[in-house]
């Protein structure tokens, strides 16, 4: 199901009615015409999308957010949920509380297009302490992508989750046009 929300928000066929490469403000219309046809409706547009998950950014008063409903209760949208090499990011506690939050939310499927790291489900190209950002320098980002997949199945198995998670790998080089968008 989620790789089919997922090729329906990115195709630019008539299926929506938009070609070319998918902006924010197309794929908006997308998801509100997805909306529409599942009958989920949004009463409060400004505050519907927000998903009550923060971190504190390396304890500093200003609180980042973690991802948003792109279909309320349907199909959330986000940064990487995990811990992250960008500073100051999200402690482990924050990580896992952030995984445990949109599990409860119902999320059972996880769509990736970073290029930067390896699927979820590739456990062996997963370094023990992680994924370092390649191509920028260590005091700039100096953290690890940390693999989430075996947290959020035992956070999915304490919930009592009877369906195993699904996670999807579509790799998109970070500041690049799909290949297949680009073609278009």
């Amino acid at each position: 199901v989620c790789r089919n929300i997922y090729q329906m928000l990115l195709a630019g066929t008539s299926t929506f009615g938009l070609a070319g490469t998918p902006s924010i403000s197309s794929l908006s219309h997308r998801a509100v015409r997805l909306r529409e046809s599942w009958g989920v409706t949004c009463p409060n547009v400004a505050t519907s999308h927000q998903v009550d998950s923060v971190y504190t950014c390396g304890g500093t008063e200003k609180p980042r957010g973690w991802s948003n409903w792109l279909i309320p209760g349907r199909l959330m949208l986000g940064q990487y949920p995990h811990t992250q090499p960008s500073p100051p990011g999200p402690t482990t506690e924050e990580a896992l509380a952030h995984l445990e939050m949109i599990i409860n939310e119902g999320i059972d499927c996880f769509i990736c297009l970073q290029a930067e790291i390896p699927p979820q489900d590739a456990e062996a190209h997963w370094p023990v302490e992680g994924v370092a950002l390649r191509g920028f320098s260590a005091s700039r980002f100096p953290g690890y992508f940390q693999r989430y997949a075996p947290d959020a199945n035992r956070l999915a198995a304490q919930a009592g989750r009877r369906t195993c998670l699904a996670y999807g790998h579509h790799a998109i080089e970070d500041l690049s046009v799909p290949s297949d968008v680009a073609g278009r």
